[in-house]
């Protein structure tokens, strides 16, 4: 069974993931995507980390009959640095998503 996440929260963007489910446990990977060389991508991601360290040891998610739990893959989109392409930070989203797919 797979799902997507997409969301914006605090600067970090959360690209599709894949719910992987073995026996009542799943897992759903939720990508990071920030400039990690700067405070605000950094302490953005550390937020992220923390809610899904906080929900992962009360148990995680339930939906539907299973329960899932988080884990978190970032990537750094170097976007604040001067002279990145966009190419380089679009090639980063594109890699964090080939083992995953997407799906809508």
């Amino acid at each position: 069974m797979k799902t997507v996440i997409g969301l914006l929260w605090l600067g970090v963007t959360l690209v599709p993931g894949t719910v992987l489910a073995s026996g009542k446990i799943g897992e759903i990977v939720l990508g990071a995507a920030t400039s990690l060389a700067f405070l605000e991508g950094r302490e953005s991601l550390n937020a992220v980390e923390l809610a899904v360290h906080e929900i992962n040891t009360r148990g995680g998610v339930l939906i539907g009959n299973k329960t899932h739990l988080f884990r978190v893959e970032s990537v750094d989109l170097e976007g604040a640095l001067p002279g990145v392409p966009v190419s380089r930070a679009v090639a980063a989203l594109e890699r964090l998503c080939a083992g995953h797919g997407t799906y809508s």
